[in-house]
């Protein structure tokens, strides 16, 4: 139970609490009475903690005839924000009315005696409760939109809370499968290393041999074009009596060879026919 009043109080910004007022000093109290009306007529206190607060027995104890009566004033000009049975409790039988009542109305009486003014008549009664009634009803509309609004922005909060977590949970989740999938490939390709590195060395080896090949093809087509380039290059503006000269040199180193070959020829045959003559 205290621990549901301590929830609804924190609804309110104005606590009302019994402990803490029973802890106050009797003028202290006539002020809080008044703070209290004044925050429930503003919906910033429960007008049911003011009211089980006022109807304890406590709450007159140590308390004098004057900072009573002040209390039992503050409370009937607020009498409006309770409730028509609130208000004859209030009036009748609560602590303050049955402790200080009558002694407000013994120094009313001699008051009038003494020529104050009399009571109000029974139509402006009529007309005050009439008003206090509606005054009664609005308060109770404020603390009932109040009350649903509290409730709504808390279950909004609530479901912020829960749609964030739900947020956070689905994202870890996802980050785990993540993982777990890359731990998979990487034990799937810790299988496959050796045979990337053969293949990767093999490719390297081919590429090397390649380049190998492709420089030994470029210098050989240098060397074709540069002993190309030297056989058609002229000499000295006179090319054509320079191959003739040649070829005659050539002819000439070629006649003493091709007779020597002629006369062995010619020793060879003679000798086999002289040795199928002795025959």
């Amino acid at each position: 139970m205290g621990k549901a009043k301590r929830q609804e109080n924190s609804n309110f910004s104005f606590v009302v609490d019994l402990k803490s007022v029973l802890a106050l000093k009797p003028e202290q109290r006539v002020k809080w009475l008044g703070k209290a009306c004044r925050a429930v007529e503003d919906g910033d206190a429960s007008i049911k903690h003011v009211f089980d607060v006022l109807t304890n027995r406590k709450i007159v104890q140590g308390v004098h005839n004057k900072a009573g009566q002040r209390m039992f004033r503050t409370l009937k000009e607020n009498l409006y924000l309770f409730s028509e049975k609130q208000q004859r409790y209030l009036q009748e039988e609560s602590p303050l009315a049955q402790e200080f009542g009558e002694k407000e109305k013994s120094d009313d009486d001699r008051a009038t005696a003494d020529g104050a003014p009399a009571a109000p008549s029974a139509a402006s009664n009529s007309a005050a409760e009439a008003a206090a009634r509606m005054e009664e009803m609005m308060a109770r509309c404020r603390d009932f939109v109040r009350e649903k609004a509290s409730g709504f922005e808390e279950r909004a909060r609530e479901a912020e809370e829960t749609a964030r977590r739900a947020e956070e949970a689905r994202k870890k989740a996802e980050a785990e499968q993540r993982a777990r999938e890359w731990q998979q490939i990487a034990e799937w390709h810790k299988n496959l290393e050796a045979w990337e590195v053969a293949c990767m060395a093999a490719v390297d080896d081919r590429l090397s041999r390649l380049e190998a090949l492709r420089k030994q093809e470029e210098a050989e087509r240098a060397e074709a074009a540069a002993a190309a380039a030297e056989a058609v290059a002229p000499s000295g503006g006179k090319p054509e009596k320079s191959r003739k000269r040649k070829a005659s040199d050539s002819e000439e180193d070629i006649a003493p060879v091709l007779r020597q070959r002629d006369r062995d020829r010619d020793r060879r045959r003679r000798d086999r026919s002289r040795s199928g003559s002795r025959r």
